[in-house]
């Protein structure tokens, strides 16, 4: 309507300046003839347009009408509120768990409602989807894509299971509190001898260096798996290391892990099987 009318102006104002340039005696009756011609179709547009706009569902195929306001395919539903706002939302199945995608056409955005779902009824049809809708509409207006949940919501229930007061006292009697058996004067030099190294405790296995896994190799301090699987590598294919300085070297570890490493391997000597004599045949008498 505005872009109508704007080109109307064009029009009329260019051939009113041209007529008063050549006929200047003609140009003031052009003038009021334009300008009566302006309004009737201001009249038209008001009163016969509308009127065809919001009958445009009659010209969509009756599959997709669900009444004269909303059409719906496969893919998306169409809302329209005469001459207010169009709401355009995206069609999901009971299968497809996901958010709705939908976005509105609104009139306070400045947008010829009306023209609008003339549009959109025109090119109505089963492969019309919300991405289409929204590309078309994005040029000509300021519309946002919104996210609406489908899923139900669930509720919590904060249950609190309380044991009855006689099973509590049970379990704690404040009658029976002794005083703890340790005295603030005890010496700082005691109590530090008191802790005890978890290794002293229970000393874990050493780590066979020519034996062991990439795996178990890279469960050593500042070794990871891919210097293990190297470590591996080299050892299988220039032989057994012959000593934990030969092994650390090949490692690249930092100095601060060398200690606890050498705590962690060791070289175990390979297993000799003695030789079984040959089985020398006896001779016996028959």
């Amino acid at each position: 309507m505005k872009k109508m009318f704007l080109n109307w102006l064009y029009y009329v104002g260019s051939i009113y300046i041209i007529t008063l340039i050549f006929a200047p005696n003609i140009s003031k009756y052009f003038l009021v003839l334009g300008v009566i011609a302006l309004i009737f179709m201001v009249i038209v547009n008001l009163v016969f347009a509308r009127f065809f706009y919001n009958s445009s569902a009659d010209h969509v195929n009756a599959k997709f009408v669900k009444n004269r306001y909303k059409l719906e395919n496969k893919k998306c539903i169409v809302q329209y509120n005469p001459d207010r706002k169009i709401i355009i939302s995206e069609n999901l199945t009971s299968e497809q768990k996901r958010e709705k995608r939908i976005f509105t056409i609104d009139k306070s955005d400045g947008a010829d409602v009306s023209h609008c779902w003339y549009l959109i009824c025109k090119m109505f049809d089963e492969y019309l989807d919300i991405d289409l809708l929204y590309a078309y509409f994005k040029k000509k207006y300021d519309i946002k894509l919104q996210f609406v949940s489908t899923l139900p919501e669930v509720k919590t229930v904060d249950i609190t299971i309380q044991p009855p007061k006689s099973q509590a006292q049970e379990f704690f009697d404040i009658n029976n509190i002794q005083k703890d058996s340790y005295k603030l004067d005890t010496p700082v030099e005691n109590i530090d001898s008191e802790f005890v190294e978890m290794d002293e405790i229970a000393p874990a296995s050493l780590i066979d260096i020519n034996s062991a896994s990439a795996s178990q190799i890279a469960s050593l301090p500042g070794i990871n798996i891919v210097i293990a699987k190297k470590i591996v590598e080299f050892r299988n294919k220039n032989g057994e290391f012959k000593s934990e300085d030969e092994f650390l070297e090949i490692a690249q570890v930092k100095e601060i892990f060398i200690p606890k490493i050498r705590k962690k391997i060791q070289i175990l000597k390979p297993k000799t099987t003695k030789k079984q004599k040959p089985n020398k045949g006896r001779i016996v008498d028959i």
